[in-house]
């Protein structure tokens, strides 16, 4: 089976979902779609920076500094071989896969082109980046999505931030079949998670790290079980919860109930 990652290129949580996946699915990954930039509307990191007021003083620092940090290490990866890759790009490298770097939109004819002369049997996406009908009616194709619920609760952005924020008592990870409405193809794997922290960074880090096996035995099911057809892969779900980047009340229920974003530890983690 050929596969096609599609990954932003972050310094947090992705690469090690990544170098999860290269390992165990080796040959089978052909390429990579590289998200290295995203359109205002669709970016966190706008957004953040935007809505910087709302972080405590301690999380800008503890982000900003684990940031660093990361760059830093990756820098000593790429040129001197010390210690691991900490960038999803160094990753790659790493496994010497294919990079296509993809700007703002996938309706590009590179990407396309590429797809089609490639023999893709299955995407997965971990990305912020919509696909749009021109990639999504290439026929043959399994579009699988990886995002960090227990759909269909808290699709859309930012969902253990609205996990914390509505007091719900877990998250989770899904893998599920892409459409063109967002985070409601059927369900191929998932696992609901317990809310075990209020603290963002440490839930998206389990939520991450349990993605790699969750990813995989949905591969292995479509591999072995599954007859999915492009009908399938375009059935939409109904029974949808989705959220857009937060409000003020969003933003009030998560202070309430205990969220953070980062904390210390975190950082200490990081240099060590």
């Amino acid at each position: 089976m050929k596969i096609l990652l599609v990954v932003e290129e972050t310094f947090f949580f992705h690469p090690k979902f990544v170098e999860g996946l290269c390992e165990q699915l080796q040959e089978n990954i052909v390429g990579t779609l590289l998200v290295t930039k995203i359109p205002k509307k669709n970016s966190l990191a706008y957004y953040l920076v935007k809505n910087f007021t709302r972080l405590y003083l301690s999380e800008i620092i503890i982000l900003l500094s684990v940031f660093i940090i990361k760059k830093i290490k990756d820098l000593i990866y790429i040129y001197f071989k010390i210690g691991n890759p900490q960038s999803v790009r160094s990753v790659l490298n790493k496994y010497k896969k294919k990079i296509i770097k993809v700007e703002n939109s996938f309706d590009d004819e590179a990407v396309i082109n590429y797809v089609n002369n490639n023999n893709i049997d299955l995407i997965l996406s971990s990305n912020p980046l919509y696909f749009n009908k021109k990639i999504l009616s290439l026929k043959n194709i399994i579009f699988l999505n990886r995002h960090s619920s227990y759909l269909p609760f808290n699709a859309g952005v930012w969902p253990v931030f609205y996990s914390v924020a509505q007091n719900q008592k877990f998250t989770g990870v899904s893998v599920h079949l892409m459409n063109n409405k967002i985070d409601s193809g059927v369900v191929i794997k998932q696992e609901k998670i317990p809310l075990f922290s209020k603290n963002l960074f440490d839930l998206y880090e389990i939520c991450f790290n349990r993605s790699v096996s969750i990813s995989l035995e949905s591969i292995t099911k479509i591999k072995n079980k599954y007859k999915i057809t492009n009908q399938l892969s375009h059935e939409v779900k109904n029974d949808i919860f989705y959220n857009s980047f937060p409000h003020n009340e969003d933003w009030k229920d998560f202070r309430k109930n205990g969220g953070t974003f980062a904390n210390w530890k975190n950082l200490f983690e990081t240099i060590f």
